[in-house]
């Protein structure tokens, strides 16, 4: 399904819709910044309370 996509990334349905290059950043940057921190806490044995995480305005169009 990947291998599908190399070559149209950027394609976007519409102006308003996310790219597939897009998506993948922002699940990136969410897996780092908020995932992460959150699964190696609980994993040593804290019982961390987490404010609501959003990364809306960031700009994924490199990748970022």
């Amino acid at each position: 399904l990947l291998a599908s996509t190399a070559d149209e990334q950027d394609w976007q349905p519409d102006k308003k819709q996310w790219s597939f290059r897009y998506i993948a950043a922002h699940m990136a940057t969410v897996e780092k910044d908020c995932y992460q921190e959150r699964v190696v806490r609980i994993a040593a044995g804290e019982k961390p309370r987490f404010e609501s995480y959003f990364n809306t305005g960031w700009d994924f169009r490199n990748g970022n």
